[in-house]
């Protein structure tokens, strides 16, 4: 339960007054029952909360850092959430909870080496004219990017090559030809995968039990 008064909100709105639909992808409908935007606030201890239209499971969350990954479950439907926050452009994003997402750094192919990491950023009010207008799919003001991420890890750390993002013009492509150019999207998608070991961190220490 939120306390009524907080030090500042430090993270952005996320989404309100979108239609519910039928989807697969994250924020399309996220928290369309909800009147009220959803935000993370700082409480008097100093410490992430976020507003009773979902509840914060675990957060790489620090009021000195620009970016964030947390963990949410929704409320009215129990289901989890990575969400993705980038003060510098004020964007933020979903995507949908996975093990193979949650756990990609983890996971090595026969040969050694990592896979591939596909998933679909889901970025409410995104803005067109940045140059990732084609990719994936548009629902209302909904961008739904497929995502397609080389990486190393190198001492526990996620690591990129230049240029390591790929999408396409349509969702669950089975090729992925167009580069991700907006930094905006790239910060985000780096955000997801860079801070999903500290993420790790945060669920242990939450006693956060995930399927």
């Amino acid at each position: 339960m939120f306390q009524r008064k907080t030090l500042a909100t430090v993270l952005f709105a996320l989404l309100s007054g979108l239609a519910a639909t039928a989807t697969p992808y994250a924020a399309d409908a996220l928290f369309a029952e909800d009147a009220g935007p959803i935000s993370i606030q700082e409480n008097v201890d100093g410490k992430a909360q976020i507003s009773r239209n979902a509840r914060l499971l675990a957060s790489t969350y620090h009021p000195r850092r620009p970016r964030a990954l947390s963990l949410i479950r929704k409320c009215c439907n129990g289901k989890l959430y990575f969400m993705v926050t980038d003060k510098a452009s004020g964007k933020n994003a979903f995507v949908e909870y996975s093990k193979k997402v949650y756990d990609f750094y983890l996971d090595k192919d026969g040969y050694g080496g990592y896979p591939p990491l596909m998933f679909v950023l889901s970025v409410p009010r995104d803005l067109k004219g940045n140059g990732d207008d084609g990719l994936g799919e548009w629902r209302g003001k909904v961008h739904h990017i497929p995502v397609y991420a080389l990486f190393e890890v190198v001492n526990g750390r996620v690591m990129y090559d230049d240029d390591p993002f790929f999408s396409a013009s349509y969702l669950n492509p089975s090729h992925y030809h167009d580069r991700i150019k907006d930094p905006a999207h790239v910060r985000l998608i780096k955000t997801l995968m860079s801070q999903m070991p500290e993420l790790h961190e945060a669920v242990e220490k939450a006693g956060v039990r995930l399927p």
